[in-house]
């Protein structure tokens, strides 16, 4: 049994250092005019993906103490962080649904409205708003993992 992690890693490692040769021999057969629009493209896309990710991982350290600092016991903001992990999953099922029907960019610009309101509750105390800043976090959750992505490759794909 010992014996069949070095075999199984000296059959991979040449596997995988024969496609990174054809996936860099592909790279470079691919024509100049349609890498420099992308590169474009790319550069874009990571400054829009990097401002919509900065204010959730800005705020993931301190959500905890801030439920704390408002007097909720453990239990209550369990339930509170469950409650947006449901509401994530519940929605993830049907983000790619209105990324079609509706458009991926309108999508994206819906989940910077959407976050800014889930934001804007956990300005509040009171337990009900808190628990519906929770539920568009978790929709807000699910539109940032799949529509952003989504909406680059759409793009990309597009010419």
């Amino acid at each position: 049994m010992t014996m069949l992690i070095p075999i199984v890693l000296g059959i991979l490692f040449p596997i995988s250092y024969i496609a990174n040769i054809l996936a860099s021999r592909a790279e470079i057969v691919m024509e100049s005019s349609y890498r420099e629009p992308f590169s474009k493209l790319q550069r874009q896309f990571f400054i829009v993906y990097f401002v919509a990710a900065f204010p959730d991982w800005l705020q993931g350290p301190y959500i905890y103490q801030l439920y704390s600092n408002y007097g909720y016991t453990e239990p209550q903001i369990a339930l509170l962080y469950v409650t947006g992990f449901i509401s994530s999953m519940i929605c993830g099922t049907g983000v790619g649904i209105l990324a079609d029907k509706f458009g991926r960019r309108r999508l994206c610009i819906a989940y910077s409205f959407l976050y800014a309101i889930s934001c804007l509750t956990k300005a509040s105390p009171v337990f009900s708003v808190l628990m519906i800043g929770r539920i568009l976090g978790g929709i807000c959750t699910s539109i940032f993992f799949s529509t952003f992505e989504a909406c680059l490759s759409h793009l990309a794909h597009r010419k």
